[in-house]
């Protein structure tokens, strides 16, 4: 798969970073604009916990896909909706394991 997504120029692994001061959780990045974009509208409105689980379903997201975000369709997000989401079967990378 990582070479196959180094083929398609997309990154071969998806990180959150998340930069914090004393009133909590102040940036969100998984690393690539378009993403980080939809982070930041997301975040009024909602909590913080919310906002940081949120990035952790993007980055699953992202790290299963094999094209590049502005080619995702409704039907790659649907799919990726109706999947079971069993956390056993991801990686720390959050890449599902094999």
């Amino acid at each position: 798969m990582v070479l196959r997504r180094l083929a398609r120029g997309l990154p071969m692994e998806i990180k959150i970073r998340k930069w914090t001061d004393s009133g909590g959780v102040q940036h969100l990045s998984v690393g690539l604009p378009e993403a980080d974009d939809n982070l930041e509208m997301v975040r009024g409105g909602i909590s913080p916990h919310t906002w940081v689980n949120y990035s952790h379903d993007l980055k699953h997201f992202l790290a299963g896909m094999e094209k590049p975000l502005a080619e995702a369709r409704p039907s790659d997000i649907f799919a990726f909706l109706r999947r079971p989401l069993d956390p056993r079967s991801f990686q720390s990378t959050g890449k599902p394991s094999s």
